[in-house]
């Protein structure tokens, strides 16, 4: 491919993205559109229309324009003076150009309306392929007939051709526009008046009174959004408040609020320092969710800075096995601590007495005891077996004997034929001199 084709492609590339933009830009906006044309020549001041105009743009900036629309103030006298063209996005722009017109200087020598309907046909043109559906409402504010400057040596009918060409009564439905000659005290334009009689949507106003404008004071709130971390558990739908703090708030206004599918409307004073909305979540799957809420006027005149916020909340689901686990080594301890208190233990010492001396043996623990540390130089048996008993002042003692030894005890001076012997605390067992005595202690 040559370097040729290859810059033709790219700008049918670029061409076709541009046409794409521009539809798509077409369908999203659904607000009117406005044009003034004012006339700012010396006339209008000599008889004192000058005021009357600004207080009728005044007026209707303040009470007429929604917030949303479009726009373009074309001033005309001598020369073309654009004096605003863009779209009102919040009140700051309507009292900026509210303000404008207090300083609208009407000094112009001529009344050149037939240039001034040029520029307003083409800029209506323009917007009009960007917003089709859109209504556009044209205002003109005069007190005269179109005169431009003589040095144009303009002729009497090209103010007519113009009209004709722009402004048809077919074209004015095709670009579905509305068209109101303001004129204070003297009539129309011819041609205005052509124009009246043929289309419905051209009207000429005769209006010697205006009334007082209202000043624009912004409704503005500007909000903060306390920074929480909200944690939720999934076995049920828990809601959590979400604190905002007025920072600032000029004037009382009605908010709506939206959260997801839902919407809340609140009524905001001066008096008011904070306030709370509630929220539920849909989604309480393990993790982290955001959502969105949207703040906007009810009447939309008025901002609120910032007027989104995104929160962030976290799911978080308990994990009960370690519970679980915790809860069956905590249960199989007091089992065992029961069963282990049931068991008997040793609660004192064995006294072994012969010839005068003793040798005291501390008794510990749960389990049988044989005590062979004592059988060389005392005579006594192999062995010793002692085991405690269900009492805590009792024990039980087994002697073990070898064959050729008989048997031959006496407790407490009481001859003894069986084993085990019970003991309790302060019996004694005699058996080959030797004294064995049992003593509880705690």
């Amino acid at each position: 491919m040559t370097n040729k084709n290859i810059y033709i492609s790219i700008a049918i590339i670029f061409f076709l993205f541009l046409f794409q933009t521009i539809e798509i830009k077409a369908e999203s906006s659904d607000n009117d559109i406005y044009f003034f044309l004012v006339d700012i020549s010396r006339s209008m001041k000599d008889v004192g229309l000058d005021v009357k105009v600004k207080k009728e743009l005044q007026y209707f900036i303040s009470k007429e324009v929604p917030l949303g629309s479009s726009l373009l103030i074309i001033g005309f006298g001598e020369k073309i003076s654009l004096i605003y063209d863009d779209k009102i996005d919040n009140v700051e722009d309507k009292e900026r150009i509210y303000n404008q017109f207090s300083f609208l200087d009407f000094n112009e020598d001529w009344t050149h309306m037939s240039a001034a309907f040029d520029r307003l046909a083409k800029r209506l043109n323009e917007l009009h392929k960007l917003y089709p559906n859109t209504r556009k409402y044209i205002y003109i504010f005069t007190d005269g007939k179109n005169q431009p400057p003589s040095y144009l040596g303009e002729k009497p009918e090209h103010f007519k051709e113009i009209l004709n060409k722009y402004f048809s009564p077919n074209k004015i439905d095709s670009l579905n526009s509305y068209i109101y000659y303001i004129s204070f005290g003297t009539e129309a334009p011819e041609e205005i008046s052509d124009m009246e009689s043929e289309s419905e949507r051209v009207k000429v106003v005769i209006k010697p009174e205006v009334p007082e404008p209202e000043p624009i004071i912004p409704k503005e709130i500007k909000l903060e959004l306390e920074k929480e971390r909200f944690k939720l558990i999934q076995a049920k739908k828990e809601s959590f408040s979400l604190h905002f703090k007025i920072i600032s708030i000029t004037k009382a206004c009605e908010v709506k609020a939206k959260l997801d599918n839902k919407e809340e409307e609140l009524l905001l004073t001066t008096k008011m320092n904070d306030f709370n909305i509630t929220y539920t979540p849909d989604d309480l799957s393990e993790g982290k969710h955001k959502f969105k809420i949207e703040f906007t006027m009810l009447n939309k005149k008025g901002t609120i800075k910032p007027n989104t916020f995104v929160i962030t909340y976290i799911v978080k689901i308990p994990n009960y096995t370690f519970w679980y686990i915790l809860g069956a080594i905590l249960l199989a301890i007091i089992i065992f601590i029961i069963i282990y208190k049931s068991i008997p233990s040793f609660h004192g010492e064995l006294i072994f007495i012969k010839d005068g001396n003793e040798f005291p043996k501390r008794l510990y623990g749960k389990s049988c005891k044989s005590i062979n540390d004592l059988r060389k130089g005392w005579g006594i048996p192999p062995s010793i077996k002692v085991c405690p008993d269900s009492s805590k002042n009792k024990v039980k003692i087994k002697f073990s004997l070898s064959p050729n030894q008989k048997e031959n005890f006496t407790k407490n001076g009481m001859p003894v034929s069986k084993s085990p012997i019970i003991l309790r605390s302060g019996d004694s067992i005699e058996y080959a001199k030797i004294t064995v005595r049992y003593q509880y202690k705690k």
